[in-house]
């Protein structure tokens, strides 16, 4: 039977985000090579300008291990966006911000349910 772009897997998970991941191999491989960091507690690596933000701005304190690879997601809004998360954040590259602030925070749970995190801000 003739399945279109595997539309008879995909009914029912509209909303989901797609990831792709975009590579491995030392440095953590994906979009940003080079000189990285490897973490056996994850047994995950950093590299490129996210090691540099990670490192900058309180490491394993502030943000935990990266707990996945680079990945290109693509969210609700249809664009695709690399990112790579950590126990506590999910870092995306915007470079056509200024030097200083090429690399944000991902909005992880922006599509989540509202209701829910409203409860939770009037308990």
């Amino acid at each position: 039977m003739f399945d279109p772009l595997g539309q008879s897997r995909t009914v029912g998970r509209e909303g989901e985000v797609v990831r792709i991941p975009v590579g491995t191999g030392p440095g953590g491989g994906g979009l940003f090579v080079g000189a990285g960091r490897s973490f056996p507690e994850t047994n995950q690596a950093i590299c490129g300008p996210f090691l540099a933000r990670w490192e900058q701005k309180g490491g394993p304190a502030i943000y935990g291990f990266p707990i996945g690879p680079q990945v290109i997601e693509v969210p609700e809004d249809g664009k695709p966006y690399l990112v790579q998360y950590f126990e506590r954040a999910r870092f995306e590259p915007h470079p056509e911000n200024a030097a200083t602030n090429q690399i944000l925070l991902g909005q992880s749970g922006r599509a989540g349910d509202d209701s829910k995190a409203r409860e939770r801000r009037t308990v």
